[in-house]
């Protein structure tokens, strides 16, 4: 079963993957992307679920409004 990761970054982020495992080794999946804010990796655990929950769930933030601040 697929799930959610954060792992930082040798720059510092925190990158938001998409992995499982498969006979105790984490295989990634989809690398989702990477941020130095909260927000940001807020955002990118979002679509992360999204991309999990097959599109079923609403985004939690405004892609539009988070493009323009970052």
């Amino acid at each position: 079963m697929a799930y959610i990761r954060k792992v930082k970054t040798g720059s510092g982020a925190t990158a938001v993957q998409i992995v499982r495992k498969e006979r105790g080794e984490v295989i990634l999946v989809e690398h989702i992307g990477s941020g130095h804010t909260k927000k940001k990796v807020d955002f990118l655990v979002d679509e992360a679920r999204a991309k999990l929950l097959g599109g079923k769930q609403k985004p939690l933030f405004d892609l539009e409004i988070l493009q323009k601040k970052f």
